[in-house]
């Protein structure tokens, strides 16, 4: 009241409850993820300065998934190659990397049996655990940053992996944006399945018989 040129002075800058869609766009871009008595600001639109708190939060749903970084060494058992072998070469590859006569990186490329993470020295990126199949995903969600794991079998080999990093990702748009196709695909199928059955009826041809005998 005292300070403010806003429209809402004499209300104490109260602007009520607004979505972000209602609000002036200037506002909006500075909300992101902030909760209840969060201030902030001071941010410059085209008439001045600006502070805003948000007193209050109702229906802001957030998400946040964990991503992780790691990197694997895969051996293919093959007719040459058994079980034992591949877990017996991993191992060996093991000892020359805590020997520090090899990096992890550099034998991922010289013996990986995954050609698209091998040519990235074993690297497969940031990602949620739930991309992996379950026996590699069991393995990264439990092993520390920084540790090589023991040899390992999945459906596609044997494997070394090695967990380099970890975040917290905001997925809470990827949530909503999922959400508003779900609902606008059942709604449609919903469309659709209505009109088919329309359609079936319409088509049907029903023959009554009455029979006297």
């Amino acid at each position: 009241m005292e300070y403010s040129k806003g429209p809402k002075a004499l209300d104490g800058g109260d602007w009520g409850w607004l979505r972000l869609e209602e609000m002036p766009t200037i506002f909006a871009d500075q909300i992101t993820n902030q909760g209840k008595d969060a201030i902030i600001g001071p941010f410059r639109s085209g008439v001045g300065f600006h502070i805003l708190k948000i007193d209050d939060v109702q229906g802001l749903e957030t998400v946040a998934v964990t991503e992780v970084k790691a990197r694997h060494i895969l051996i293919k058992p093959s007719i040459v190659l058994s079980d034992k072998g591949a877990k017996k070469e991993l191992n060996q590859l093991i000892a020359q990397i805590e020997r520090g006569e090899q990096t992890f990186a550099d034998l991922a490329k010289q013996y990986s049996d995954d050609p698209g993470s091998a040519v990235n020295g074993g690297d497969l990126g940031w990602s949620t655990t739930d991309a992996y199949v379950p026996a590699f995903k069991a393995k990264v969600d439990t092993l520390p940053e920084g540790q090589i794991s023991e040899p390992f079998k999945t459906v596609h080999g044997w494997h070394v992996v090695e967990v380099t990093d970890r975040r917290d990702v905001d997925k809470t748009d990827a949530a909503v944006k999922n959400r508003a196709y779900r609902m606008l695909f059942n709604r449609k199928f919903n469309e659709e399945a209505q009109a088919w059955l329309q359609e079936l009826r319409a088509g049907a041809y029903v023959e009554v018989i009455n029979d006297d005998r």
